[in-house]
């Protein structure tokens, strides 16, 4: 289950704040010890610039949803709707080497999505060097 935020609204509540504070009160104290108005009101925009260029970071954590299909035109398929969607891809739809049909996106709120043949935990019938053992690890048998 993927729970999303929509951020606008507290951030239109930021604003609202922050104009509303005049120079005279920069130095006031708030709840948090230790943080008065200026330093509070500079922790929270910065936090505010920081979730808003999120989506936009090159870098990508791997984490993510993960859906499994069972055929690579289904991958393709839904690679497709989600690019119309607005989604970026990330990976485009490509065999990997051990034999899994995947792609990833980006959807507009920066959350990973990866669709692919794989199931993980399930054993394949072509894994080429090595064969399962009862544990499920990957061994190469003599």
């Amino acid at each position: 289950m993927t729970i999303s935020y929509d951020l606008a609204p507290a951030a239109a509540q930021l604003v609202r704040l922050a104009s509303g504070v005049d120079d005279d009160q920069l130095g006031a104290a708030t709840p948090c010890e230790d943080w008065p108005v200026a330093v509070l009101l500079g922790h929270l925009l910065g936090l505010t610039a920081a979730f808003t260029a999120a989506p936009a970071t090159p870098i990508r954590t791997g984490f993510g949803n993960y859906l499994c299909l069972t055929e690579a035109a289904d991958v393709d398929a839904v690679h497709a709707r989600a690019l119309a969607a607005g989604a970026t891809g990330v990976w485009e739809p490509a065999t990997t080497e051990w034999g899994s049909y995947r792609c990833r996106v980006l959807d507009p709120e920066g959350f990973e999505w990866s669709f692919g043949t794989h199931r993980p935990g399930e054993p394949r019938d072509d894994w080429s060097e090595g064969k399962r053992d009862d544990t499920g690890d990957d061994r190469t048998r003599d």
